[in-house]
């Protein structure tokens, strides 16, 4: 009897240890699996939020190297801009003095005829009567403008304009010597003259006898005085008919005794039928504006 409460009390303990040890399995494991569930999500949302930080970093970082580049290069950048400014307005200048230089003949032929020059030297005339010319352009890109906060006053550009064209008559000088500098001071100073005495005896093809060159001469001398009367007048620019109408008084009255009669009647009609394409063109506008306001 007292044997079998002892194997009852043993079968008890063992069955009580095992159902223990056994619970105990079970809850580690499923702690372990919670563990494991609670290490998998943390690593999901790590993983989701991961790139959002990253990227994040490298916005940031990209814009800071922006912002670096930026303040580095904007303190060039201004004088980088004016220099390059500069630098292609006066490409485009030296591209205009090599096109002028290369048709120069065509209002200088006659002065380079009378002038006798070695090759040479009517290459080096033509480079300074063009640089003479764009004096005016070129005094705008004066490089002691570069520093200036503005763009220099028109008056400022003038006196720099003037330096330069006295270093060209200068050079001139020196090229031409006193006789000849003289002769080419008065032939520049005529050009637009003569270049309207072309366009004003150009009747005289089929209306009257060619001018001789001396006479031509003197038919410019008339022009340009009264191109300097024109100037004295007070004579509104935009009145072209009231200047035309002056030179055309101012020309004949001065040509009487130098010109033919056919010459001068040919003048007098270049005059009028100037006066009347005027007066042709502005009554064309009148009527234009009426029938736009009607």
């Amino acid at each position: 009897m007292q044997t079998k409460t002892i194997l009852f009390w043993v079968c008890i303990s063992i069955l009580t240890f095992g159902g223990g040890l056994i619970y105990w399995q079970v809850a580690n494991n499923q702690h372990a699996a919670r563990e494991s569930g609670n290490s998998g999500s943390a690593t999901k949302q790590l993983q989701k939020e991961e790139p959002d930080k990253k990227t994040e970093i490298i916005a940031s970082t990209v814009q800071a190297d922006l912002v670096v580049n930026r303040e580095k290069t904007n303190m060039p950048q201004a004088a980088s801009a004016v220099e390059q400014r500069r630098a292609n307005a006066v490409n485009r200048i030296n591209r205009q003095m090599e096109y002028r230089k290369r048709n120069l003949d065509k209002d200088y032929a006659e002065l380079f005829a009378r002038l006798s020059l070695s090759n040479e030297k009517l290459d080096t005339l033509k480079e300074l009567i063009v640089g003479l010319e764009f004096a005016g352009k070129n005094a705008w890109n004066d490089p002691r403008f570069d520093s200036l906060e503005q763009r220099p006053s028109p008056e400022v550009v003038a006196s720099v304009a003037e330096e330069y064209k006295q270093l060209y008559n200068s050079d001139l000088k020196n090229l031409l010597g006193d006789k000849k500098f003289n002769e080419f001071t008065y032939y520049n100073e005529t050009l637009p003259q003569r270049r309207a005495c072309d366009v004003i005896t150009s009747r005289f093809a089929y209306e009257a006898e060619p001018l001789s060159q001396q006479t031509r001469e003197q038919l410019i001398d008339v022009i340009y005085v009264t191109d300097r009367a024109l100037m004295e007048s007070g004579i509104p620019g935009l009145d072209n008919i009231a200047r035309f109408k002056f030179l055309k008084d101012k020309t004949l009255e001065q040509v009487q005794s130098i010109l033919t009669s056919e010459q001068v009647k040919s003048i007098e009609n270049y005059y009028n039928n100037k006066i009347q394409s005027i007066e042709e063109r502005n009554k064309a506008i009148r009527d234009f504006s009426a029938s736009k306001h009607n």
